[in-house]
């Protein structure tokens, strides 16, 4: 199979996709405690999550507070840090920092039972309970904000829990992209990283936008660039979700935002999550906006190292 690179003139393809997460907090109520309203669930420990001592803090990223201290969380509430969770109880607030305290903006809407957040750092003991940071995307595909919660009450209870993730190892992903895409970009990112990631996929392409500010480097995070979309190849697996790819610079000449010039047809992609551009991922000065939010969308994309004409399987 040809393989194709677009640099000095010489064409190739290089694809990336994006993955997110969901987020929750507890719910803030008129007394100084942050503890939710409505009937609390109970929680067991689910098959298939993390270890919940693993952490790996997102690099260039603020610290939240200068008086709190991170802390091992008791077992029965810990989270896993680069991993999704979700609530498991209605009305659970979100805070700019990890306290009650009143310089802890409080944050609206509240999250409803079963919303999902993407675990960045934590956990932070402050004020009787233990603090997570979040990218919440309530409900849709692209985190709404960053912010603290913390995952269960003083006496013990829990409000949030890690979400069980079918992550499939990498070399089982060639046929079978639905495993890829279904997870969404939060959940492909909190099982693969950074590394390397080859499959088939359906390249289509496509004029997709959104609104929204400018963020820099455009290559990685632009709202209105004309793209690709990556989806299953009609023999395989039908996938509930596609991939939108974003175009490494280091692999494809591609000044502004011109992207390669690729039919659409079935190709063999290389790629991987959590580009390490992520980290300079900026919104425009000017119109401001939440950093960590966007520095997590960028960790979240598909970005394509290499693609090839896929020419069908030779059993001879």
């Amino acid at each position: 199979m040809a393989r194709l690179r677009r640099r000095d003139g010489v064409r190739s393809l290089i694809v990336v996709g994006v993955a997110l997460v969901i987020g929750c907090t507890p719910a803030a109520s008129s007394s100084p405690s942050p503890s939710p309203t409505g009937t609390a669930a109970t929680s067991t420990p689910v098959a298939g999550t993390p270890a919940a001592t693993a952490t790996v803090v997102p690099t260039e990223l603020p610290s939240a507070s200068p008086s709190p201290t991170a802390s091992p969380a008791p077992a029965a509430l810990a989270l896993s840090v680069e991993w999704v969770a979700e609530t498991i109880v209605d009305r659970v607030r979100m805070r700019s920092l990890p306290t009650i305290g009143p310089e802890s903006e409080r944050f609206e809407p509240l999250l409803s039972t079963g919303e999902h957040v993407y675990v960045i750092d934590g956990p932070v003991a402050a004020d009787g309970y233990q603090w997570y940071q979040v990218l919440s995307l309530a409900g849709r595909e692209s985190p709404l904000r960053s912010g603290w919660l913390a995952v269960g009450s003083r006496e013990g209870e829990r409000w949030v829990r890690d979400v069980p993730l079918a992550c499939r190892a990498p070399g089982e992903l060639f046929e079978d992209f639905a495993a890829l895409a279904n997870l969404g970009s939060p959940g492909a990112l909190a099982c693969f990283r950074d590394e390397e990631l080859r499959f088939l996929a359906q390249v289509t392409s496509c004029v997709c936008t959104a609104s929204g500010p400018a963020v820099t480097p455009r290559w990685l995070a632009s709202i209105d660039r004309t793209t690709y979309r990556l989806t299953a190849p009609d023999w395989l697996t039908a996938a509930r979700r596609e991939i939108q790819p974003a175009w490494d610079p280091a692999e494809f000449s591609t000044p502004g935002l011109s992207e390669p010039s690729l039919p659409n047809g079935v190709y063999q992609v290389t790629g991987h999550y959590d580009h390490a551009a992520a980290a300079t991922c900026r919104v425009d000065p000017d119109v401001g906006g939440d950093r960590l939010a966007q520095i997590g969308a960028c960790r979240m994309t598909l970005v394509i190292t290499a693609i090839e004409p896929f020419g069908g399987i030779d059993g001879g």
